[in-house]
């Protein structure tokens, strides 16, 4: 019957809630052909959309999923199915900012946009989410003095917004989620490290699907900057706890996690077994026998590489490249005779993340990076070289309006 395709997608679901990807895989692809049997766009919107969030992933590549999800809401709005309309709107904005396929000015305003649709439907089970996504994007636009916060223009008061949202478990995770996002990316390890810990502890109560796999990714990341930092043992432990589990959803079927498992094993080999005062290391308990520049530059490259097949992700791309210009950096300072060139590389990485990050209009971050590296950058071109004026905000494509975001 016309029920049958959301049905079995909600089969795949509870599939893939349970971890057997293979079965939810292949009752998704049922539900597609089911849903193309009946013309209900009504009912077909809803298969469509728990679909792609719950098993496209499994087998096609994650790329601009943002413009898909767009699709599906225009599609929804058209035959009155208003809560697939509005879920499909807020899940293409959340695709959007961690893929980097929707620009930081753009996804604001459209952010905003979402915000008011919200409230005339009267679906404010997703307006949290969708405050934290635009205000998040505004942070990264430098519309935020402390961009490591998540408050501004969308969100007055954090504290006060974050109490709020407790209420609503779905919601406060997400609010904890964004949180730590702006606080990592943009530096603050402190901070970022007190909404991991929370972030963690109801991380499982997420489904099992490639945006919810972007957790453990960045909380690995953020262990390894933390043990590089201060050298803690219980670091590196979360760190590599962090790798496994996403190795092990890699191997269980969730293709689309290559990229990120190059990108940890690129960061556990910089600056978890290896140490800051050694070019090559025999660690015990490790499973790198022999680190030595080239090798981590090799492993750098390769995580650009796999960005690049992926069709999206830029963003990462960026904090990849931010991320091998760190560990080179660390070379150059330490005037290490095995790495002369230590200081070109790391300003060849630091060329590419500035100019991705200037594409997706990140200010917050080309400000971050030039400060935070200005001893490799001193006396090059890239001190003033950018995609744009940091301080004019005037963008290569024409002025943006950023009073419409």
């Amino acid at each position: 019957s016309v029920c049958s395709s959301p049905s079995f997608g909600m089969m795949g679901f509870i599939y893939g809630a349970l971890g057997n990807f293979v079965e939810c895989g292949r009752v998704g692809r049922v539900s597609m052909e089911l849903a193309e049997r009946f013309d209900s766009p009504y009912v077909s919107t809803l298969t469509t959309y728990v679909y792609n969030v719950l098993e496209h992933h499994l087998y096609n590549p994650v790329s601009n999923m943002a413009e898909l999800y767009s699709n599906i809401s225009k599609n929804a709005f058209d035959c009155g199915n208003i809560w697939i309309g509005c879920t499909s709107r807020w899940t293409g904005l959340y695709c959007g900012f961690f893929e980097g396929s929707i620009r930081l000015d753009e996804l604001a305003a459209r952010a905003a946009h979402s915000y008011e649709e919200l409230k005339k439907y009267k679906m404010l089970s997703f307006s949290a989410t969708t405050i934290s996504l635009r205000q998040s994007a505004l942070n990264f636009l430098g519309r935020n003095p402390d961009a490591t916060v998540l408050e501004g223009d969308a969100i007055p008061n954090f504290n006060e917004f974050r109490r709020h949202n407790e209420k609503n478990e779905t919601e406060g995770r997400r609010v904890i989620w964004m949180s730590l996002v702006v606080a990592f990316w943009n530096g603050d390890l402190d901070r970022a490290h007190f909404f991991a810990i929370r972030n963690a502890s109801h991380w499982k109560k997420e489904i099992p699907a490639w945006h919810s796999m972007l957790m453990p990714f960045l909380r690995c990341l953020l262990w390894c900057q933390l043990f590089a930092r201060d050298g803690k043992i219980k670091f590196k432990r979360k760190a590599r706890k962090e790798q496994k589990i996403l190795k092990g959803f890699a191997n269980q079927g969730i293709s689309n996690l290559g990229w990120m498992c190059s990108f940890l094993e690129a960061e556990m080999m910089a600056f978890v077994e290896s140490t800051p005062q050694k070019m090559v290391l025999s660690s015990i308990g490790s499973t790198y026998k022999k680190i030595d520049a080239p090798m981590i530059k090799e492993a750098y490259d390769k995580v650009l590489a796999d960005i690049a097949l992926s069709g999206d992700f830029s963003n990462f791309a960026a904090l990849a490249a931010e991320r091998a210009a760190a560990y080179f950096a660390g070379r150059y300072r330490q005037r290490d005779p095995t790495t002369i060139l230590a200081s070109e590389i790391s300003q060849s990485y630091l060329k590419e993340a500035l100019d991705r990050y200037g594409r997706w209009r990140a200010i917050s971050k080309v400000r971050q990076v030039k400060f935070s590296f200005r001893g490799v950058l001193n006396g090059t071109s890239l001190v003033e070289s950018s995609n744009f004026s940091v301080e004019d905000n005037i963008f290569p494509s024409g002025p943006t309006n950023l009073e419409s975001v």
